[in-house]
């Protein structure tokens, strides 16, 4: 209260510091108004019922909540869960969901287009296996929006793509494809296994997305276990174990290429370690 300022003359004490007062200070248990001198002025106080306190406090929060925004959530495969392939999950998923799978063998390929956290039991126990499926990839990413992370899995019997003579031609564990400005992938802690001469492991082809792959197990490739063709932004490789057959094709392959009317300069940093 200011000096020479009249005191406040009333049935009950009002917080009148106006630069601090918020709605709880209007909050009483009687729906009724009052008038009060306060500096020699009148003023009208409303009361409001507890009830409409309430109200009014819940419409003030809602309208400060960020809005368009799902929250999160967590989403189980396997026996006896809400979905039974990792799939499925994924087609349910929201960008910042985590994809949970339990243990146990899942026949199927997936195509990832979501910022999403797909994380396995372990890379001994969620098992994912390619045996008669078709396609080029096991897993595939491309168009993700934002950040994807793969983690704790085996990948094995990854497809084969034929020719139209019937040659066959390649196959990928795992292949990151596309343009995804803004995108980060992450593929850490899995077993990468080939099963046929043309298997690949992990492929970036064409790609924008920054990429991660770190503390993978490769075993059996006899092409690359890692082969990167066009990665234009920040790839880092570090921390994998390649146990690949003596005397075949290099671990990990980096190329880029173009021509003078269509130049690919790769602008991002590659480091392997």
């Amino acid at each position: 209260m200011q000096s020479g300022t009249q005191p406040l003359k009333s049935e009950r004490k009002h917080n009148l510091n106006w630069a601090t007062h918020n709605v709880a200070t209007l909050i009483t248990d009687r729906g009724t108004q009052e008038k009060i001198n306060y500096g020699g002025k009148q003023i009208m106080i409303k009361k409001y019922s507890k009830f409409l306190g309430v109200l009014l406090t819940l419409a003030l929060l809602l309208a400060v909540l960020p809005a368009g925004k799902a929250q999160a959530v967590t989403l189980e495969v396997g026996p006896g869960k809400a979905y039974t392939t990792i799939q499925g999950a994924i087609d349910a998923a929201n960008s910042g969901d985590t994809i949970e799978v339990a243990a146990g063998t899942y026949n199927e390929a997936l195509s990832i287009q979501k910022a999403i956290t797909i994380q396995g039991a372990g890379k001994e126990l969620s098992i994912i296996d390619g045996t008669n499926l078709t396609g080029a990839s096991l897993v595939s990413f491309n168009n993700v929006p934002g950040e994807a992370i793969f983690d704790g899995f085996t990948l094995q019997n990854p497809p084969i793509i034929y020719t139209s003579g019937n040659v066959r031609e390649y196959g990928y564990n795992l292949g990151i494809a596309g343009a995804m400005d803004g995108a980060k992938i992450t593929v850490t802690n899995n077993h990468l296994i080939a099963s046929d001469p043309m298997n690949f492991g992990v492929s970036l082809s064409n790609t924008t997305a920054d990429v991660v792959i770190n503390h993978n197990e490769f075993l059996n490739h006899t092409q690359n276990a890692i082969l990167i063709e066009r990665a234009l932004n920040d790839v880092e490789v570090g921390y994998n174990l390649f146990l690949i057959p003596e005397d075949q094709g290099p671990a990990i392959w980096s190329m880029s290429y173009g021509t003078e009317a269509n130049p690919h300069n790769v602008t991002g940093l590659h480091w392997y370690h």
